[in-house]
């Protein structure tokens, strides 16, 4: 991403965030879409093709930044630098060929976890700590790889990573901490990589065993990350435990509220909403504030409160540049955030209910207009550059 002077995020404009299955051929990239390598795959402007965006699909890419100039004074702000990005990507990539290596028990004390990703960790929490006042933005994968499990292990890392951080700070979290919670959220599902990998891709309902064995990488991770010996007891634990829940019923010991570590509370919590927001083989991903409503109507049975509240107060569910289509029909952009209410931004509307393009579009604040919902997200095909 382009950065100022000082190396910090450069705000991106003249583009908005659609999804894959909104994108129409003569449509124009508003930023470049990398490989998992962190190089330009489709650079910045290109013009999308059907061939192109069938292959961008089947590559696990499900939204894509388009240029369009009815948005060009929009301030589309990223949580993290594209170069952290690309690091952390590689490095995660680094870690799944460890693991597949054999990992601790592989030979040779030349390779650990906290060698590969320390580098990742410091500048999530540089990034993080930069830019304290900014929401916290879901971060939508743009880099394109042919392995599905590399794909959900990676981005799902680097969302909980980014979240668990940015809300730890907001407790009060002194650096060596904010380090301790990024390395931990990192490696949270490090046992995944450990359990058959089909059943990660499974389309069909899981049956009793199967749900017995995808469990077991809660037990794996912390087996993994201990006999690795190099990050912290308390990045094992939070592999352990970030499938417990408050009430005792989660796994794989039925922790109940203060006997699961704090932050294995907000990882798993986290994990959680990234799961739901995300695609996966067997379901679509839901709208950010429904997966908000699926949290809080699991407070205090699997999540604690206060965690839930903070995560809320601190999340922008539908940062700038978002396309989405209102309850009336109607389909703009999200244009700014409303600090009072970040659940309910402003939006430019650019057509009308009839999906007609209007002449002159206009600005609608959602916190003032209560009646009107964002109904879906990424769906505006009429410019096409």
């Amino acid at each position: 991403m382009p950065t100022d002077s000082s190396g910090l995020p450069r705000c991106e404009k003249d583009m908005r965030l659609v999804t894959i299955e909104s994108c129409a051929p003569g449509m124009k990239l508003g930023k470049a879409v990398l490989t998992e390598h962190g190089q330009v795959l489709l650079g910045y402007g290109y013009e999308l093709t059907q061939p192109v965006i069938l292959r961008l699909r089947n590559m696990g890419i499900h939204q894509l930044y388009i240029d369009d100039p009815r948005t060009d004074d929009i301030i589309v702000e990223e949580t993290i630098r594209e170069e952290t990005r690309r690091l952390v990507h590689g490095s995660l990539q680094q870690c799944m060929d460890y693991v597949r290596a054999g990992g601790p028990a592989g030979g040779g004390r030349v390779v650990t976890f906290s060698r590969l990703v320390s580098d990742s960790v410091k500048h999530i929490v540089d990034d993080i700590v930069a830019n304290r006042n900014m929401p916290i933005v879901h971060i939508r994968a743009t880099a394109a790889t042919g392995d599905k499990l590399e794909h959900h292990f990676v981005n799902n890392a680097l969302n909980v990573s980014v979240f668990a951080t940015k809300l730890a700070m907001a407790e009060g979290a002194a650096a060596d901490e904010l380090r301790t919670v990024c390395a931990a959220a990192l490696f949270h599902d490090i046992g995944k990589l450990l359990v058959p990998q089909e059943l990660l891709s499974k389309r069909t309902r899981l049956s009793d065993e199967d749900l017995r064995t995808l469990r077991r990488h809660a037990e794996l991770g912390y087996r993994l990350l201990k006999d690795d010996g190099s990050v912290s007891l308390v990045a094992a634990q939070c592999a352990l435990q970030h499938h417990e829940r408050v009430d005792g019923l989660g796994y794989p010991f039925g922790l109940r509220g203060n006997a699961i570590h704090p932050y294995a509370k907000l990882i798993g919590m986290i994990d959680a909403y990234d799961a739901l927001v995300s695609h996966r083989s067997y379901r679509n991903a839901m709208l950010p504030h429904e997966a908000m409503d699926y949290l809080y109507a699991n407070v205090e049975s699997a999540y604690d409160r206060g965690k839930v509240e903070q995560f809320r107060n601190k999340v922008a569910i539908f940062p700038p540049g978002t396309t989405v289509t209102l309850n009336t029909g109607e389909k703009g952009v999200v244009s700014r955030l409303d600090s009072s209410c970040l659940q309910r931004p402003t939006i430019r509307v650019l057509t009308n209910p009839n999906g007609e393009e209007l002449k002159i579009p206009y600005e609608l604040q959602l916190a003032k207009h209560l009646n009107i919902m964002i109904r879906s997200v990424g769906d505006i095909r009429s410019y096409a550059g």
